[in-house]
């Protein structure tokens, strides 16, 4: 009966968005109707026995995603007005049969301003995390968060031009009273680059995590990191279809307020090498330095551990468990990657976890991504 129900709310959208666009024909402005259809499939069998930075486990379901709007207004400026419903399934949870199976509604306004080379949009409500125009590594949102949390709940802002891109948004994450233990919290994050050459560019990518008072709980955590970075395109000069290398240093800032006014600042060098040719290729990410995620075991005035509540990066980024010592982490990835049919994108991966020279885990990924 929910699933009769989404269905006729998203054909009474569709008619009304129609009927609106068919109205306006006559006021100058182009008007169209615009729908999608998105699936996405993830298989992520985690081994991290080696290590306890993490629990093992397998992340295995699908997420089905249609989507309908209405885009109206001139050649240079457009607005925009987009919803849909979420229907996600983790495989083998008996709980979401006929009570969960709706995951979530996203919906949201978007405008787009064009002039010359220049791209500017703001976008606000509630929308799929792929609005955003640069690439975040599991330093800053871990894999499973990104599949978990597709959405964010604010506002974004985005400007583009051949050689720069910029961008600006917050998340709400959580309110205040909405039960006893939920804390008031949001992310303001920041990510951008210039292209000084066709093969040297230079960026940042910047978030700062609030996450203050519950009902249960009083009391507020700081959670910053940021990193900038330099990036070398350089498979012009080489045999490959991608040769990329990064060097980058993501500094951490932390402090819980109710504890002391003084913050922790460890930080991570990082050096990314990427390379391709065809479908097959290799990615290993190297860091060195400290523990950036120093409160993760600590404990809220409620006595709940901070955990993944206040960190969306992956815990190997702890380097070590409770300590301060210098220490490094590795991923090390091999995968196949190719698009079939102009809309099926597949992905395998091994990947491989390294902290202090020592094996943390493996993970095996499959995932199949299709947009109508």
């Amino acid at each position: 009966m929910k699933f009769t129900k989404i269905l006729l709310a998203l054909s009474a959208c569709s008619l009304f968005s129609a009927a609106f666009a068919y109205a306006h024909q006559s006021d100058g402005k182009h008007s169209e109707f615009i729908y999608d259809l998105g699936f996405d499939l993830r298989f992520d069998n985690r081994e991290y026995a080696p290590s306890d930075f993490s629990g093992s486990g397998t992340i295995f379901g699908t997420r089905f995603y249609p989507t309908i709007g209405l885009r109206t207004g001139s050649e240079g400026s457009k607005h925009s007005l987009i919803g849909g419903a979420e229907i996600r399934k983790d495989f083998g949870n008996i709980n979401d049969i006929g009570t969960k199976i709706l995951s979530d509604f996203f919906y949201y306004y978007r405008y787009d301003h064009n002039e010359a080379e220049r791209h500017f949009s703001i976008t606000g409500g509630v929308f799929p995390r792929t609005k955003c125009l640069e690439q975040w590594s599991t330093a800053f949102i871990s894999e499973k968060q990104a599949w978990y949390d597709p959405y964010i709940e604010g506002v974004l802002f985005s400007y583009a031009t051949p050689r720069t891109v910029v961008e600006l948004g917050c998340d709400w994450m959580g309110k205040y009273g909405a039960s006893s233990s939920i804390k008031e919290q949001f992310l303001i994050f920041s990510a951008g680059h210039h292209q000084i050459s066709d093969w040297f560019n230079v960026g940042y990518n910047a978030y700062m995590v609030h996450f203050a008072s519950s009902i249960e709980a009083p009391g507020v955590c700081d959670n910053a990191l940021v990193e900038p970075y330099m990036a070398f395109d350089l498979k012009k000069m080489s045999f490959l279809d991608d040769f990329y290398l990064k060097l980058g240093y993501i500094q951490s800032v932390q402090r819980d307020r109710t504890v002391t006014s003084e913050f922790e600042l460890p930080g991570l060098a990082e050096l990314t090498l990427r390379m391709e040719k065809g479908f097959w290729g290799a990615s290993n990410s190297l860091y060195i330095g400290k523990d950036i995620m120093p409160l993760y075991n600590k404990l809220d005035s409620a006595g709940v551990p901070y955990v993944d509540r206040l960190y969306f990066n992956d815990p190997f980024f702890r380097i070590y468990n409770d300590s301060s010592k210098c220490g490094s982490y590795d991923r090390l990835e091999f995968f196949y990657s190719r698009v079939l049919g102009g809309s099926l994108r597949i992905k395998v991966s091994a990947v491989f976890h390294f902290n202090n020279v020592s094996y943390s885990g493996s993970q095996q990924i499959v995932g199949f991504n299709y947009t109508f």
